[in-house]
């Protein structure tokens, strides 16, 4: 079950932070730099994000769901069934929800790989730092780990070129099970009623009764 929890909680995530092959690196430190530069720029204009995404990871598991998210410290993504999950971050915690065994865990967001994409400044030299950037002639990707534990696993966001825009990620857990969520029809910047970010467990919770 712990397994289990770190891999689905990685994956639905978009940052859990292993150098993963597969990202060739820059020939010219200075492009590196700009492109670094200009990646922080578009993610740190992203306010809200609103998409259907499909997760797929390398061990077999297969899922759908709606990702929302409003900067700073507001996100939710809903898994379609059969999947049991639902994860929230509210303010300074991940909340993350399992409706089958009626189990609520909260971690602290500091602590997880969502933090930097929430937050409200990104930085890419901060608690997480690149590890590897490269392009072909429609993409950028970008690796990223943990400055303070780069080998607690990675994630790789590949992003369109021109225009240059967020198209999926890659984690990869210490394991290296790697699990790819892309974003299916994504809407930037448009406003996400507030609700939507609301936490009550007592959705998920069945009250508990003497017997």
């Amino acid at each position: 079950m712990k397994h289990m929890f770190s891999t689905r909680l990685c994956a639905a995530l978009v940052l859990a932070a292993g150098l993963a092959a597969g990202v060739p690196a820059f020939s010219a430190a200075q492009d590196a730099a700009e492109t670094v530069e200009r990646i922080e720029d578009y993610l740190g204009s992203l306010r809200t994000i609103e998409s259907d995404f499909i997760q797929s990871s390398s061990n077999g598991d297969f899922a759908r769901g709606r990702l929302y998210v409003e900067r700073p410290d507001s996100m939710r993504l809903d898994y379609q069934p059969p999947s049991t999950l639902q994860i929230y971050v509210n303010g300074s915690w991940l909340i993350y929800i399992d409706t089958e065994l009626e189990e609520v865990t909260h971690v602290p967001l500091s602590r997880t790989p969502a933090a930097f994409l929430v937050g409200d400044k990104v930085s890419l030299s901060d608690e997480v730092q690149v590890a590897g950037i490269g392009m072909d002639a429609e993409t950028i990707r970008v690796e990223l780990v943990r400055s303070e534990d780069p080998e607690a696993g990675s994630v790789i966001l590949t992003f369109g070129r021109n225009p240059l825009v967020l198209r999926n990620w890659v984690v990869i857990d210490p394991k290296g099970v790697r699990t790819r969520v892309a974003l299916v029809r994504p809407s930037f910047n448009r406003s996400i009623d507030r609700s939507v970010f609301d936490f009550d467990p007592d959705r998920y919770i069945r009250p508990q009764t003497d017997q």
